[in-house]
């Protein structure tokens, strides 16, 4: 079992100076039925595939995956849907407090 794994924490990738552009948005999604890091590494690699996808954190804990992108290129919404359809866990938006 990997550290991810043992640990169930983040899922994350650096953002460096070059990856974040002018107008990139950040959106938080809730994502249930993860059960450890692993997981997390599969939300996040799923959520990467898609164009205009800038940065991904996802901390399996908290069910919560963080995402910056472009809009210019994808959405929130798009990005959910890719989560629902290419994983086994469930992404939604999280409700308001």
């Amino acid at each position: 079992m990997g550290v991810l794994g043992m640990l169930g924490v983040w899922a994350a990738e650096g953002r460096s100076e070059s990856q974040t552009a002018k107008g990139a948005e950040t959106g938080v999604l809730k994502v249930s039925g993860m059960a450890c890091g692993a997981c997390a590494a599969k939300v996040a690699k799923e959520a990467r595939k898609l164009e205009g996808v800038l940065d991904v954190t996802v901390s399996q804990p908290k069910e919560r995956a963080e995402i910056t992108f472009d809009p210019k290129k994808t959405s929130l919404d798009a990005i959910l849907e890719a989560i629902n359809a290419k994983t086994p866990f469930k992404a939604e938006v999280p409700a308001k407090k």
